[in-house]
């Protein structure tokens, strides 16, 4: 198994980053690593793996192990689930107690059926998707006002993914 920088270069363009996007090293050491003139540290590796949501074995040519990801359902929709509580619950004020607690009631619910494993998978794969949203988020794309309703659905998501681990981390504590 050996280091390709042509597959950590792969991911990153897969995920549309620039290098000056990618907080886990600076742009320098991320470009010397790429063109091959610095071989990466390990926790290089498994920092931009977690940046980028994959597994450090992604960045080589023949996997280290191969480890299917658990994630949230297909059809499993935080945003209408969260939305959903909302509608049938509209006297609890949305950044209240209650309302967090009517959250993780849905979502235990919901995934309540999963194993501990599979609901760190869960979190870790909201953790990813946290923080490639969070990048959109703070992208210049979103500061044109012809943008600003798909601007409102990411800010919307946002909330939910960030509820969604809230709760997510109070059924883990649970299980």
């Amino acid at each position: 198994m050996t280091f390709s920088k042509e597959k950590l270069r792969e991911v990153r363009l897969r995920l549309g980053l620039t290098q000056r996007d990618v907080q886990a090293v600076s742009q320098t050491s991320l470009s010397a690593i790429e063109s091959g003139r610095q071989q990466p540290h390990p926790s290089t590796l498994r920092r931009l793996a977690e940046e980028y949501g994959v597994e450090v074995s992604d960045f080589f040519d023949e996997p280290i192990i191969t480890t299917p990801k658990v994630a949230l359902p297909e059809d499993f929709d935080v945003v209408a689930l969260t939305v959903a509580v909302q509608e049938e619950n509209p006297e609890v004020p949305l950044d209240s107690r209650e309302f967090r607690e009517l959250v993780d009631k849905r979502f235990a619910s919901e995934l309540g059926h999963l194993s501990k494993a599979e609901l760190k998978a869960v979190e870790e794969d909201l953790q990813a998707r946290y923080k490639q949203l969070d990048r959109s988020f703070h992208s210049p794309l979103w500061s044109d006002p012809e943008q600003y309703a798909a601007w409102l659905r990411l800010w919307d998501e946002i909330r939910a993914v960030k509820l969604a681990l809230f709760a997510l981390d109070r059924v883990l504590a649970e299980a």
